[in-house]
């Protein structure tokens, strides 16, 4: 069984030159990591800012926004970054009766004013070395210059955890519309595999039973 990877058609596109500005879809990076591999800027909104009126999935004709995508910019800097994600930025058509949207403005306007965490040294996920000495140039750099980098500061939560959390929701929601011969078919190879790895957590989020709700007056 493979692991799914990111489509990577609005940022190839974009990087090829057939288009100055793009769109994509993000869960887990599917706009963040093929922007990265093909050297342009990809942006994951906040959930809900952005309309995604056309998208697939969900199929045409449906009126509830995916439970976890968000559609967001591609561009080949941040200034166009920002540019793009403030014309599509907008309310739902039927939410417009009820909700207005208004973005704050950044907080600061010069690099040296802001807070800078680096975690370049994770237990749960190693990263790679060429990565990781590529974030330390970085940090030398924004330090040079100014900025407030903090090389200890870590969040308060398990990443491994967190992780597991991640995979029960997102393929919890995604196995709902599989086939279900294919729904089986990955059950089955998923709780084959050994315990802990990428296969059988898929399976075993695929195969949870959802929550009975009791309505009460």
């Amino acid at each position: 069984m493979s692991i799914p990877v990111p489509p990577g058609g609005s940022a190839a596109a974009l990087a090829a030159g057939f288009t100055p500005l793009e769109l994509g879809s993000d869960i887990g990076g599917s706009i963040r990591v093929p922007s990265r591999f093909c050297g342009v800027y990809g942006h994951k909104p906040s959930y809900g800012i952005v309309p995604v009126d056309g998208h697939i999935p969900p199929l045409p004709g449906h009126l509830s926004q995916p439970e976890l995508a968000v559609v967001g910019p591609l561009a080949h800097s941040a200034f166009d970054l920002e540019l793009m994600l403030d014309l599509i930025t907008d309310v739902p058509e039927l939410k417009t009766g009820a909700l207005r949207l208004t973005l704050p403005p950044a907080r600061h306007g010069d690099l040296r004013d802001f807070r800078v965490a680096v975690w370049n040294d994770a237990k749960a996920y190693a990263l790679d070395e060429t990565c990781a000495a590529a974030i330390d140039e970085l940090v030398e750099d924004l330090k040079r210059v100014g900025v407030k980098v903090d090389a200890t500061a870590r969040p308060q939560f398990d990443p491994a955890e967190s992780f597991h959390v991640y995979l029960q929701t997102l393929f919890g929601i995604i196995g709902i519309d599989v086939h279900p011969p294919d729904r089986e078919a990955i059950i089955a190879a998923g709780n084959a595999a050994s315990e802990g790895s990428y296969p059988r957590m898929m399976a075993e989020a695929i195969e949870q039973k959802p929550c009975a709700i009791r309505c009460r007056r």
